[in-house]
């Protein structure tokens, strides 16, 4: 009997030891659970500000086109006018005298009063 006693008082001591080690492992996953739990909150929040990011960048991509584009249209335009204007200089030019501009000249001799008498 005795050492049945003795048999069972150890093997509660087992359990009992047992019951300890468990607690503590739980105890340590527990701390472990919350630092991942932190961890993983963490990595949340830098996928949300990559996403973000992610957006502006093709936000930014967007605008660098249009520019791009609005870029390309000046080019053009300022390619067009220097063309124009390199053959305008090229054509022959007249200057316009202020008098021919008044109403009724002609700059004709034979208009003129008394233009058989005078002689240019």
């Amino acid at each position: 009997r005795q050492a049945r006693r003795m048999e069972l008082d150890n093997e509660r001591r087992r359990y009992e030891c047992e019951a300890e080690s468990n607690a503590r492992q739980i105890e340590q996953l527990r701390a472990k659970s919350a630092e991942v739990d932190q961890e993983l909150e963490e990595c949340k929040a830098v996928l949300v500000n990559f996403q973000q990011l992610t957006v502006d960048k093709m936000k930014l991509n967007d605008d660098i086109g249009e520019k791009t584009t609005q870029l390309q249209k000046v080019r053009e335009d300022l390619v067009a006018r220097e063309l124009r204007g390199s053959m305008a200089s090229k054509l022959p030019t007249f200057g316009v005298c202020s008098k021919l501009l008044v109403p009724g000249f002609t700059p004709l001799r034979s208009s003129l009063p008394g233009a058989e008498a005078s002689s240019w």
